[in-house]
């Protein structure tokens, strides 16, 4: 150690010559420290220990566990001399205190720091897409086989829809890309194009629900109908609308192209992205006409929550040709005010015991004019959950009224005019069943119960469609869905072969 260090060192006596050490009764005078270093080769080492006994002062608070203690010692030393004496100034309380006492203090303020940056991080890893739109998709894939129960292939028809063919397993691939975009955190834009292989299936390939009156893709009434057929195979908009809050309890929805069920007739255990397949198990086909609900239109709705409490209302008016100035076609109507179209309305009721007992009921009402029928419906939403197993049904009553050389009811017997149809659907769901976070789940519907008079010869009963479905979790964002759907006595008649179908699916959410 060079002199220069060691002259440093002596001053620090100098620093402090008033301090006293205190032995017994006696004070004696601090003089300053000497500092030994080992001996230099040819000169003779330090006194022996017994020599020259420390100072009391000198022996540290804590005792030294390792070289590393050194510094701690040097200041509990000083400080012990600082105490014992009271005659000069505190060394400074920042360097003269335990360092250690520091070091939570210093630990929270790191540690406050690293989750700022760490929420940060999780909100850029949410949006992703930008620090305002949120990029989501849906794809599915899937395999799909039917038949009939007995030896008739007279419902599948062939790509004109004119030769009778036998029944072909087919695969699909369907995909929706979804950009939500929040402008102040509590509304959305959101904006969904989707496409598909356009594959066909056995189910919306037979002819169930085509009566000779039904005009094109407006069918009243498409018992057979699964929620991915008729899917564009390129991409097309299929959702176009902006959500926003009125005030704290009212949500205003405007959109020129979006969906009455983005509002009104919801029901945990039938979404279809990861349950159900089939229409008459998603919806209620009278309260939500066919055309509307599978096409969308432009309009408006409401979500109003009283107060924040059980208690909510909701409304919804959609124009399917809400986007159109007019019509070419003499049976169809175009502008916002115009068939085909519907207004509904909705009354819910929740109550949440716990996170695993709750009950939903709703009232529901709707007016419509499509496919050349405009009827006044009633209907019942329900759903109950008790710890895993859930419970749910809906209920519909419709009184309608045709237009001339309108028949909604295959085979039927001449115009419908007035007449009355009900739906009925109930169903049962497991949570956790075998396998953590699966779900199975199965129900039963009769999609058109009514009063219309079938053609003569036909025996008239009411169709009946019954799903079942296992839905597995793979991962947080993939799941296999095996489904079977079965239909009897399709288009409302005895005499038809009962339907089969069986689908593979495959659904991503990321």
């Amino acid at each position: 150690m060079g002199l220069l260090t060691q002259r440093r060192l002596k001053m620090l006596g100098l620093v402090f010559p008033s301090l006293f050490l205190t032995t017994g009764a006696r004070a004696t005078p601090f003089l300053p420290m000497e500092i030994t270093y080992p001996p230099e080769e040819g000169t003779a080492g330090p006194p022996p220990a017994s020599q020259a006994p420390p100072p009391p002062c000198a022996e540290p608070s804590t005792p030294q566990t390792g070289p590393e203690n050194s510094r701690w010692t040097l200041v509990e030393t000083l400080r012990a001399c600082l105490e014992q004496s009271g005659a000069a100034p505190p060394l400074d309380p920042i360097s003269s205190s335990n360092p250690h006492a520091h070091i939570p203090a210093e630990t929270q303020i790191i540690s406050e720091r690293v989750a700022a940056l760490s929420a940060q991080l999780a909100l850029l890893e949410d949006q992703q897409f930008s620090t305002t739109t949120k990029l989501t998709s849906l794809t599915i894939l899937g395999l799909k086989t039917g038949d009939s129960l007995t030896p008739r292939p007279a419902f599948i028809r062939s790509l004109d829809r004119s030769t009778p063919t036998q029944s072909q397993t087919s695969a699909l691939g369907a995909v929706f890309f979804s950009l939500n975009t929040s402008f102040s955190g509590r509304d959305v834009l959101k904006t969904t194009l989707y496409s598909s292989n356009q594959a066909q299936e056995f189910f919306s390939q037979s002819q169930l629900g085509n009566s000779p009156s039904n005009r094109g893709i407006d069918t009243f009434f498409p018992p057979s109908r699964t929620v991915w057929s008729l899917i564009p195979n390129s991409f097309s908009l299929y959702r176009l609308s902006y959500q926003f809050p009125a005030t704290r309890d009212l949500s205003i929805t405007v959109g020129s192209k979006f969906y009455p069920t983005d509002i009104i007739d919801t029901n945990s255990f039938t979404h279809p992205i990861n349950t159900y397949n089939s229409w008459s198990m998603v919806n209620n086909l009278l309260l939500t006409p066919y055309s509307i609900r599978l096409l969308g239109g432009a309009g408006a709705g409401f979500d109003w929550r009283i107060n924040q409490g059980p208690v909510s209302v909701r409304g919804v008016y959609i124009a399917r040709r809400g986007g159109e100035a007019g019509s070419s076609s003499p049976n169809a109507s175009g502008g916002l005010f115009a068939p085909p179209y519907q207004g509904s309305a909705e009354l819910e009721f929740s109550e949440r015991w716990s996170s695993s007992n709750s009950l939903t009921l709703r009232l529901q009402y709707t007016h419509s004019d499509s496919s050349g029928i405009e009827q006044d419906v009633l209907g019942v939403n329900a759903e109950v959950l008790l710890g895993k197993v859930g419970l749910f049904g809906r209920y519909g009553h419709a009184w309608a009224i045709a237009d001339p050389g309108i028949n909604p009811l295959p085979f039927g017997d001449g115009d419908a005019g007035s007449f009355r149809a009900q739906l009925f659907q109930a169903g049962v769901a497991v949570q956790d069943l075998g396998i953590e976070r699966s779900l199975f789940s199965a129900a039963i519907s009769q999609p058109f119960i009514t009063n219309l008079r079938p053609a003569p010869g036909i025996l008239p009963r009411a169709q009946t469609n019954l799903e079942a479905f296992y839905r597995i979790p793979l991962s947080a964002n993939l799941y296999l869905t095996p489904t079977l759907m079965t239909i009897f006595n399709p288009n409302n008649r005895a005499d038809q072969p009962s339907l089969v179908q069986g689908f593979l699916r495959l659904t991503f959410l990321y």
